[in-house]
């Protein structure tokens, strides 16, 4: 099992629900807490590829 935490900041504070909407689209995020400096989650999956998978679609957006 792989996990890691990590802040998403979105481009905007006006596009921060909708981040917040695509994130919990994605089964292997766990949304802990949002304010000023960003969207904190937690991501789990079974390999470390994946968790790069995961980052590298989110920064695509």
């Amino acid at each position: 099992m792989a996990i890691a935490g990590a802040v998403v900041v979105p481009v905007s504070p006006e596009t921060e629900q909708a981040v917040i909407e695509r994130l919990k689209g994605i089964s292997e995020i766990e949304i802990k807490d949002s304010g000023e400096k960003g969207i904190a989650v937690v991501l789990e999956a079974d390999e470390v590829g994946r968790l790069k998978e995961i980052s590298e679609e989110i920064n695509g957006w």
